[in-house]
């Protein structure tokens, strides 16, 4: 799964934002969407808690999370990738990344929004020259619901 979620997802999203051509930005736009496209049918395919189908997050999630987190929180408006959020236009992947941010110890205690945005907003000077850091989206990660929580105790009844 590394071999085509990383340059079509993790590296993709970058070549977009910092594309120097239409050209190249539209293709790497497109490459990213594909993928995210790809990941949410791999979750579709099979109930999955994690991508890979374990009992625990494996290299694969953690990779792909650290950049899923930042999608909707910066991605979108700094990288202009606006084609489709991860909680409106990705259910599943929605509900992985819900799931790995409450429920996988130590994600949501080290993970700090407010730090990605600013980090973003202000070390591409050539994206945005003012540093103006972005409100939203609110919440950064949507709430764990009681319908998640059904879901959850299900996928993981069989692991235990």
């Amino acid at each position: 799964m590394n071999s085509w979620m990383i340059p079509g997802f993790n590296i993709a999203v970058y070549k977009a934002g910092l594309a120097s051509t239409q050209e190249d930005y539209e293709t790497n736009a497109r490459i990213g969407f594909e993928t995210l496209d790809r990941l949410e049918m791999t979750l579709a395919d099979h109930q999955r808690l994690y991508l890979l189908e374990t009992p625990n997050p494996t290299e694969v999630d953690i990779k792909l999370y650290t950049t899923i987190e930042r999608f909707d929180v910066i991605y979108q408006q700094h990288f202009k990738l606006m084609t489709r959020s991860i909680r409106h236009g990705y259910p599943r992947l929605g509900r992985w990344l819900k799931s790995i941010y409450w429920n996988v110890a130590g994600v949501k205690e080290t993970t700090n929004f407010e730090h990605i945005k600013e980090n973003y907003s202000k070390s591409h000077i050539d994206i945005n020259p003012k540093s103006i850091i972005p409100l939203g989206p609110e919440p950064d990660v949507g709430p764990w619901t009681a319908a998640d929580e059904a879901w959850y105790m299900q996928e993981t009844a069989g692991l235990k």
